[in-house]
């Protein structure tokens, strides 16, 4: 089991670029199917307001918010907290990397 530390000066860091790559990737899935926010707010059966906050940083989205988000995206749950999917093709680096991630997420879902 992975321990976390929310002293940590690293785990501090490593949620903040989280949160930053998470919001970056959601407004990106989001302009590529050529949705507003309102119209994704619709689509996930949420507020526009609550949209705006997650873009913006100012709320993590609701692990229901997130299951939408990865079907209607039509992609993979790692792909809303990588800057680069390119990364992830090469399988060793997934098994090194994904663990941490998933308590990362896991972390993340649990506090909100």
């Amino acid at each position: 089991m992975y321990v976390v530390n929310r002293t940590f000066p690293l785990y501090i860091i490593f949620m903040s670029e989280l949160k930053r790559v998470l919001i970056q990737n959601i407004k990106k899935y989001r302009k590529q199917l050529g949705l507003s926010q309102a119209a994704l707010a619709e689509k996930l059966q949420i507020s526009v307001d609550s949209i705006n906050k997650i873009e913006s940083g100012q709320r993590y989205p609701r692990h229901e918010t997130l299951e939408k988000m990865l079907k209607l995206f039509k992609i993979r749950p790692y792909q809303l907290f990588v800057e680069d999917d390119n990364l992830f093709k090469r399988e060793a680096y997934i098994k090194k990397v994904l663990p941490q991630i998933t308590d990362a997420i896991s972390d993340i879902l649990s506090n909100n």
